[in-house]
């Protein structure tokens, strides 16, 4: 019988695995110390390196004070007893409290010479002498909480300088376990600062500052040389806040900065500071959480300076421009609004006045921003053709952190958010193109007791699918706001609304529009459309206009449709739906369909005086000559029966009434070519003004002049020479001269 040998089955004894496991501790355990020394090791490497930068980058700052004189500075820091010479002092930092004006700490170690981490976010001690400036030792550690660190304050400076050499040679190892924190110390001086590299001279680096399309810094580089050891940084200055930030300028900080460029052709360096067109390149993205001011003037230097070897600091001059806008000035706005005033001569200083895309007015901003004055004209059509510089592509506007901007190629509605003082001096806005679901124009919203004046807008298609719509605003909240001198025009101008549209503005709670006008084409899918505004709910509207759209001197409709259309709402030919709003001094050459239609007003319960109409007017519910429907007190109104005749099955011929559902005003008078009231109305052709029409019939037929009175020239309205746009009539006209009849 064959017996198996059992003793190879069992397993370790207790003995054995107790064994086992306290020599893997050791093992582990001299692992772990290898590690951590080799760590500390590897810390001070790490902290002597930085306390080198800090060294030359102050010895170098220094020199340059001592040769200014030091600037004024009385501040030289903690006199060191018995110390290095007659004049020894240092400086222990442990914060921001460390740095003043009248320090020379400030003068050794200016914003940007090293590292914010370390500069501020750092604990070091800086030992110099005075005469002659040498810097003479620099330690430098971690605050206490980092690994290996511990804070250094001026209780530290003697043992310190303890740990700096005994008989030449470094305490390296009791500086690797520094204090009761067994700190790593870094530490620069003695015989290795003696002999330091000397530099080449640096030179003054050259740089423009563009406030365009995009606001930036061209920066070139004149010490590229890797022989100089030389850095490159860009440092601004926030006015009002003081706060600072440096951009470093190199080819590795254009790969990892997205607002940083680098041509190596030119060793140039661009620098975005503000761009709208390109998400996380807005001021207030760039500059976030740095302390400055979303509006204030910014001054921007470059310097050039090394922290490897000793040699001189180069500097740019300094140059001032605003952070959003081409200039702010203090006091009042153009009308009397309190606030700073904010100078635009580019579209991106004009998508800066709304807070969602600069952040400008944030609360408790120091700088608060209350009125615009427009200083040239602008033109969207340039403006993108700057941004792309010859690129392929559409230029979008986005908001502030927002990653989907506008639909491609379209500008972004200003909605302030604040009440808004805007002085176009006027000055032209082109081509703009709005696409969106909001209230949409040059102005999104407006806030109420808004003023926006002497503006013309130019060749511009407006559209919101679900707001309002109007080529200057969409909306204008609740009560109090001022349009004057305001004028929309352009053949091709356009304005489409999914609820309220007008020509200049969508919709409005009550405002004073004089002086005001408005030639473009209107449409509503689900609200108000008029000429000029779509509804106002009260006001006046004086010496204001809306002219219309013909071919070959006559509406055509059934081609080219009705210059202002609703399908659903009240249409007017100067609003559509008036309100309680006095509108005097006005007229519309408009052609108009609606539910409730009328040649100058769709509906309305104000006053009417002194107005006049021209337009084809038709209404699925009612339709009136001059009001769809009316329920105010009119006076000196005239309307132009025969654009409105209409020859019935029988031969009889009817003329439309002035206001829907047959309704008569003895104040509302037809006028026609072959009566005296016409004749007496139009007047002398000598005295005719200038007209802008847009029909090549009317262009060649009438050379220039219209026909009709402009409303300088209605009883009550506007002297053109406060009024310059009224005394001239844009937009198109019905010649009955050449055509009587709408067939």
């Amino acid at each position: 019988m064959h017996r198996h040998d059992k003793r190879n089955q069992k397993g370790f004894t207790l003995a054995e695995t107790l064994m086992t496991v306290a020599i893997l501790v050791v093992l582990f355990g001299l692992i772990f110390i290898g590690v951590i020394y080799y760590l500390r090791r590897m810390a001070q490497v790490e902290r002597d390196g930085i306390a080198k930068e800090i060294f030359v980058s102050a010895q170098n700052h220094l020199t340059m004070a001592e040769s200014q004189g030091y600037l004024g500075r009385t501040n030289f820091g903690t006199k060191e007893e018995g110390g290095e010479g007659a004049e020894v002092y240092f400086y222990a930092v442990d914060g921001a409290g460390s740095f003043g004006e009248n320090t020379v700490l400030e003068l050794m170690l200016p914003f940007g010479s090293v590292d914010e981490t370390v500069r501020i976010g750092g604990t070091y001690i800086v030992r110099y002498q005075k005469d002659p400036a040498l810097v003479l030792d620099v330690f430098y550690c971690p605050r206490t909480g980092s690994r290996f660190g511990h804070t250094l304050t001026a209780g530290d400076y003697s043992s310190a300088m303890a740990l700096r050499s005994v008989d030449g040679a470094d305490h390296k190892r009791d500086r690797r376990y520094y204090g009761s924190d067994r700190a790593v110390l870094g530490w620069y001086g003695g015989e290795d600062a003696h002999k330091l590299e000397k530099g080449k001279k640096l030179e003054d680096p050259a740089f423009e500052l563009i406030n365009a399309e995009k606001l930036k810094a061209v920066v070139k580089d004149p010490n590229a040389d890797p022989a100089k050891k030389s850095l490159l940084k860009l440092i601004v200055t926030g006015q009002t806040s003081g706060a600072k930030k440096a951009f470093t300028l190199s080819p590795d900080s254009a790969l990892t900065n997205r607002n940083i460029e680098y041509d190596p052709m030119t060793d140039t360096y661009t620098v975005i500071l503000d761009d709208v067109t390109t998400p996380g390149l807005h001021f207030s993205e760039l500059f976030d959480g740095d302390g400055f001011i979303a509006g204030e003037n910014i001054i921007v230097q470059a310097v050039a300076f090394s922290n490897q070897v000793l040699t001189n600091i180069a500097y740019s001059g300094e140059k001032k421009t605003n952070s959003l806008f081409e200039d702010i000035t203090p006091g009042e706005g153009s009308q009397g609004t309190a606030g700073m005033t904010a100078r635009v001569n580019n579209l991106r200083h004009l998508e800066n006045l709304d807070p969602a895309v600069s952040d400008v007015n944030a609360d408790g901003a120091k700088v608060s921003v209350s009125a615009g004055l427009q200083t040239s004209d602008l033109d969207w059509k340039v403006f993108q053709e700057k941004i792309l510089d010859g690129s392929t592509g559409q230029v979008k506007i986005y908001k502030k952190n927002d990653n989907t901007g506008t639909k491609a190629g379209c500008y972004l509605p200003v909605s302030p958010g604040y009440v808004l003082d805007y002085d176009g001096q006027r000055h032209n806005v082109k081509g703009i193109l709005a696409d969106r679901k909001e209230d949409a124009g040059l102005f999104g919203t407006l806030e109420a007791e808004s003023k926006i004046k002497d503006l013309m807008l130019v060749d511009c298609s407006i559209t919101s699918t679900e707001g309002a719509a109007g080529t200057l605003a969409g909306s204008v909240k609740g009560t109090g706001a001022e349009i004057t001198n305001v004028l929309a025009r352009g053949a091709e101008s356009a304005v489409k609304g999914g609820g309220s549209a007008g020509g200049l503005v969508g919709s409005v709670g009550s405002g004073t529009f004089t002086g005001c006008g408005a030639a473009v084409l209107v449409s509503s899918t689900g609200g108000d459309a008029g000429g000029l505004i779509g509804n106002i709910s009260g006001g006046t509207v004086s010496g204001c206009y809306a002219g219309g759209h013909t071919s070959a001197g006559r509406y055509d409709a059934e081609t080219d449709g009705y210059n202002v259309a609703s399908s659903g709402g009240n249409a007017g030919g100067l609003a559509g739906d008036a309100g309680s709003a006095r509108i005097s001094a006005s007229y519309s050459t408009c052609s108009v369909s609606g539910a409730t239609s009328g040649g100058l007003v769709g509906a309305s319960g104000g006053r009417l005086e002194n107005c006049y109409v021209t337009g084809l007017v038709q209404g699925s519910s009612a339709a009136g000559a001059v009001a769809g429907s009316y329920d105010g007190a009119a006076s000196g109104c005239l309307y132009l029966e025969i654009i409105n005749e209409r020859i019935t099955g029988d031969s009889t011929i009817e003329y439309m009434t002035p206001i829907g559902g047959g309704a008569q005003d003895p104040n509302m008078t037809a006028m026609d070519a072959d009566t005296a009231a016409y004749t007496a109305f139009v007047g002398d052709p000598e005295g005719w003004e200038s007209a802008g029409a847009y029909d090549a019939v009317l262009i060649e037929y009438f050379k220039g002049k219209y026909s009709y009175k402009t409303v300088t020239q209605l009883e009550g309205g506007p002297a053109a020479g406060d009024n310059y746009f009224v005394n001239v009539h844009y937009g198109d006209w019905p010649a009955p001269e050449i055509l009587f009849l709408n067939q």
